[in-house]
C-alpha cells in the first residue's frame, strides 16, 4: 500500500513542479516592471493616430465590399462612415432591421388572433355576435374554420420569417442586423 502511495506521489510530483502561483506571477511581474524602469524600456502606448494608420479590419462593416452580383447602390445622402450606409443584399441595416420587425409583428399578430378564436367555445344554438349586434359565428363550423384560418396564419407568418432570414444568410447580412 506504501508503494502505492509513492508510486502516486512521484507522479504527482512533476506535474505540480512546474506551477506558478498567483503571488510569483504577480511578484515576477513586478520585478520586471521594475527592471524595465531602471533600464528605460517603457511599453509601448497605443493613440487615435496609430489605431487610424492600421490596417483595416477584415470584418469592418464601414470597409464592407459588395457582393459579386449587382445590387442598388445606397442613397448618395447617406453618409459613407455611418453605419446605415453599410449594405448587405442591396439594403441597409436599417433596411433589414425594419423587415424583421414587421416579421415579427405579423407572427404576433396572427397567434393573437389564434389565441383569440381559440378561446372561444359555442353550444348549438348559440350565435356570436359583435358589438353592434351583428352575427359573427352562428355556427361551430365557422368556428372550426376561423381557428384553422388564424393557425394557418401563424405558420404562413413563421414560414416567412425563416424564408426573411434564409434570404439575409444568403445576402451575407450580419446576424446583428436580425435583432
Amino acid at each position: 500500500m506504501k508503494r502505492i502511495a509513492l508510486v502516486l506521489t512521484l507522479l504527482a510530483l512533476p506535474v505540480h513542479a512546474g506551477d506558478e502561483s498567483m503571488g510569483e506571477a504577480a511578484r515576477k511581474a513586478r520585478e520586471r516592471r521594475e527592471k524595465n524602469a531602471k533600464e528605460g524600456v517603457k511599453a509601448k502606448s497605443y493613440t487615435q493616430d496609430d489605431v487610424k494608420n492600421a490596417p483595416p479590419l477584415a470584418n469592418d462593416p464601414k470597409k464592407a465590399e459588395p457582393p459579386a452580383s449587382p445590387t442598388p447602390t445606397p442613397s448618395p445622402s447617406a453618409d459613407p462612415g455611418s453605419s446605415a450606409a453599410a449594405t448587405a443584399g442591396g439594403r441597409t441595416e436599417a433596411a433589414w432591421r425594419a423587415r424583421m420587425a414587421e416579421a415579427h409583428r405579423r407572427i404576433e399578430a396572427a397567434r393573437k388572433e389564434l389565441e383569440y378564436w381559440s378561446g372561444y367555445t359555442m353550444v348549438p344554438g348559440e350565435i356570436l355576435v359583435d358589438e353592434k349586434d351583428r352575427p359573427v359565428i352562428t355556427t361551430i363550423e365557422q368556428l372550426q374554420g376561423k381557428t384553422a384560418g388564424a393557425r394557418k396564419a401563424v405558420g404562413t407568418a413563421e414560414k416567412a420569417l425563416a424564408d426573411l432570414e434564409e434570404e439575409a444568410r444568403k445576402a451575407g447580412v450580419p446576424p446583428g442586423w436580425l435583432r
